[in-house]
C-alpha cells in the first residue's frame, strides 16, 4: 500500500507538500503523516534488528562493517522514533490543556 493511499489523500496532495507549494497541511494530515513514518521506523528497527540477530546466530563476526551499519542504523531510526514520539506527546498534553 502507498503512503498516499495509507493517508487516504492523492499523490499530488503529498507531492505538493514535499514542494512545499501548499500555506497550510491539515493537523489531520500532519498526525497521519507522523503515524505512518512512525510505524515504518519501527518496522525498520524490527528488521535492522532481526538481520543483527540472524548474524549472531550464524556466527558472523559483530565486527563487520555490515553489522555495524546495522547498528547505527538501528540506534538512528530509535532516536528518529523517540523524537517522534516524544513531539506527539508535547502535543497531544498541549492540546489536552486547551480544553
Amino acid at each position: 500500500m502507498s503512503f498516499a493511499n495509507k493517508l487516504a489523500v492523492s499523490v499530488k496532495t503529498l507531492r505538493l507538500i514535499r514542494q512545499k507549494r501548499r500555506k497550510t497541511v491539515p493537523h489531520f494530515l500532519m498526525a497521519g503523516i507522523r503515524a505512518v513514518m512512525i510505524e515504518v521506523l519501527q518496522a525498520e528497527i524490527r528488521s535492522l534488528q532481526h538481520e543483527i540477530d540472524i548474524s549472531n546466530q550464524i556466527g558472523l563476526d559483530h565486527r563487520e562493517d555490515a553489522f555495524a551499519e546495522a547498528a547505527a542504523a538501528i540506534e538512528a531510526a530509535r532516536k528518529l522514533l523517540e523524537r517522534a514520539t516524544e513531539r506527539r506527546r508535547t502535543q497531544s498534553a498541549a492540546g489536552a490543556g486547551e480544553r
